[in-house]
């Protein structure tokens, strides 16, 4: 596994030349903080409404092939005028959570997000295993779950994405020994993960310390695991 957890402001910080593929899972604008569950972890401040219609912007600047994940409500927020975003290329749908069982409506999760995928015309259908993907709608391995209740049992943030869905991303947009770079992170450095699993070269950007910090340990016990 080469990955390399740093410090960065994406709004400053450019990525190398040589990069392949920028994967990206944004604060949503909720206008929440959500809480973390982790000790000396912060909470996620995602009140910004703004801050995800500026980092999608910031990242087309690199003009580099970008998956970048988003709530279904983001794409109908923005105007080109005011963001200057181009409609992307493809619409990714992808499962957030499962139902099991009785749920009210205060408790039921959104089920789906997106993933506005950019500058990745060249490559085909997304594949695992040998068998097409689709809408990343019907493998259980990617959900990446909201519900609060499991996070807080697992430990973490409701907002983490499972590694799997990196690496399922990293698969179909990228070649072996290429570089990936994950843009914000977060404390779980789950989609730089992924994306190392791969044979690939990992960078994983996050402007808050602590995150970083704690998606360098999980790296780490990933890579000893992996060794055995």
């Amino acid at each position: 596994m080469t990955i390399q957890f740093i410090v960065a402001d994406l709004f400053e910080w450019e990525p190398p030349g040589d990069t392949s593929l920028v994967l990206c899972d944004p604060c949503y604008g909720t206008g929440k903080i959500f809480k973390s569950f982790l000790e000396g972890v912060p909470d996620l401040d995602d009140t910004d409404r703004t801050l995800p219609y500026r980092v999608l912007a910031r990242l087309l600047e690199w003009k580099k092939p970008l998956a970048f994940f988003c709530a279904p409500e983001f794409p109908f927020g923005w105007t080109d005028e005011m963001y200057h975003v181009p409609p992307p290329e493809r619409i990714l749908v992808w499962k957030t959570s499962w139902i099991s069982g009785f749920k009210s409506n205060s408790t039921l999760p959104r089920q789906v997000d997106f993933i506005l995928c950019y500058n990745t015309k060249g490559r085909g259908v997304l594949k695992v295993d040998g068998k097409t993907v689709g809408a990343l709608l019907d493998d259980d391995k990617l959900v990446s779950p909201v519900h609060k209740s499991f996070v807080k049992r697992r430990g973490g943030l409701p907002v983490e994405k499972g590694i799997g869905i990196g690496a399922v991303l990293t698969a179909a947009f990228s070649d072996p020994g290429d570089l990936v770079v994950d843009v914000g992170c977060g404390a779980s450095g789950s989609l730089a993960r992924g994306a190392a699993t791969l044979d690939r070269r990992v960078i994983g950007i996050d402007i808050e310390p602590l995150y970083i910090k704690r998606a360098g340990a999980l790296a780490t016990a990933q890579q000893e695991k992996e060794d055995g």
